[in-house]
């Protein structure tokens, strides 16, 4: 069976060929919201339980645009979708939880150089609670080079949070610092974690790769 929807497409297509080109523009974006509207529908269709929230709406490569950021819960499982300026969906990332009650809770746009930023995603990856209780939160990376958004890419980063309570009662905490800084003076800043003695670096060696180092 052909679907209403296909039918409609074919016919603004074919309708467009006599078209002004402003009309055109105007009908192309109109497309591209169907087509993201269809997916997100069948994204729910197949989805028990889901949650999504607002746009989040930020300048990711300095167009004066705003491109948004939009989190959902689906079956218990962490995404983060990056929409461009006209809401069309660019990309979807799955973090990973490791337990109860995990969530998306902080975002944080940073320069890590001349041409490329990266936007920390802070990640409470959930508690488990048998005999003891132990929950933790995580750092993802998500690099921008050269304003250019084709080029986004996701690293896992650095744990930087652990709480944990043992079954006869005894409880620890450690918040690790998130901070930038060149270390090798190479113009290129490192993302670190610090807590007391403990330094977790991890450097952007090149286009879409994080190390830890």
């Amino acid at each position: 069976m052909v679907s209403i929807t296909n039918i409609f497409l074919s016919l603004i297509v074919l309708s467009t060929l006599s078209m002004p080109e402003v009309t055109k523009a105007q009908d192309e974006r109109f497309i591209r919201n169907i087509f993201t509207l269809e997916t997100e529908q069948k994204i729910k269709a197949q989805t028990k339980w889901y949650t999504s929230s607002p746009y989040y709406e930020l300048d990711l490569n300095q167009d004066g645009l705003d491109e948004s950021i939009v989190t959902q819960k689906r079956d218990g499982q962490d995404y983060l979708n990056i929409h461009g300026n006209l809401k069309k969906k660019l990309y979807s990332f799955h973090l990973t939880p490791k337990g109860k009650n995990s969530k998306i809770y902080k975002l944080s746009l940073r320069r890590v150089s001349s041409s490329s930023k990266v936007l920390i995603v802070y990640y409470y990856e959930g508690y488990v609670k048998y005999l003891d209780f132990i929950g933790t939160a995580r750092l993802y990376l998500i690099n921008i080079d050269n304003n250019d958004l084709r080029s986004i890419n996701i690293s896992k980063g650095p744990v930087f949070w652990v709480e944990e309570e043992q079954f006869e009662g005894k409880y620890s905490r450690s918040k690790f610092t998130v901070d930038l800084f060149d270390y090798n003076n190479d113009g290129i800043n490192e993302v670190t974690v610090k807590y007391n003695s403990i330094s977790r670096v991890y450097m952007y060696s090149r286009p879409g790769h994080w190390v830890k180092i």
